[in-house]
């Protein structure tokens, strides 16, 4: 998996709960490759002694409704993204739980839209993860260079998935028969992949 360069584009990286997706991400971030990254976490589900991480208010409990989510990524985006010198900006920005804080549809917020941008603009890999496709914003997915894709949720995920590959859904149950953490990658120009699940990573962080 070394060989897919994720460097500068928009990455997609979805799975149900406990289909490996985040753990994908988290094996990801520790190659190096991808080591100057920043995580916009949420949930608090990475571990801030393994990864680059960013949080919403301690003060709220991690599993409250986000209503004002998408205005702490925005503040989050231009604080610790946009405004540092080029020099002190990550390569790699991931925003966890981007079906919630970017969903599809949305007025998103002036830095997401600079976050929209991110690839052309400054350079910066953007990585979204979320539970389906159909929940992350629009102008994102249709950016999308590469997509990750760990499990279906929805009756409509196969018909969705389809459209980025003809063959991905029979990939995906393939690999999915053989190992419950597999996972498929579509990359530019029509590349297929399968892979097994990678090594498990940390242990998520705690309030």
């Amino acid at each position: 998996m070394e060989d897919i360069n994720l460097r500068g584009k928009i990455t997609v990286i979805t799975g149900p709960p406990d289909s490996g997706k985040s753990n994908l991400v988290k094996y990801l971030l520790t190659l190096p490759a991808y080591r100057r990254h920043l995580v916009y976490d949420p949930m608090f589900g990475f571990d801030a002694k393994t990864h680059n991480v960013i949080r919403p208010p301690n003060n709220q409990h991690k599993y409250r409704r986000y209503e004002k989510g998408n205005e702490e990524l925005n503040h989050a985006a231009d604080k610790f993204v946009l405004s540092p010198d080029k020099s002190q900006r990550p390569s790699y920005f991931v925003v966890d739980e981007a079906g919630r804080l970017l969903p599809n549809q949305k007025d998103e917020g002036p830095a997401i839209g600079e976050i929209n941008d991110f690839n052309a603009h400054y350079g910066i890999g953007l990585w979204v993860v979320g539970q389906r496709l159909a929940q992350i914003n629009s102008d994102l997915e249709n950016k999308a260079v590469h997509h990750f894709v760990c499990g279906y949720m929805g009756k409509n995920d196969k018909q969705t998935l389809r459209k980025y590959h003809e063959d991905a859904p029979e990939a995906l149950d393939n690999i999915k028969s053989q190992d419950p953490f597999g996972f498929i990658y579509i990359g530019a120009n029509g590349q297929l992949r399968q892979f097994k699940s990678v090594p498990e990573v940390g242990s998520k962080g705690q309030l």
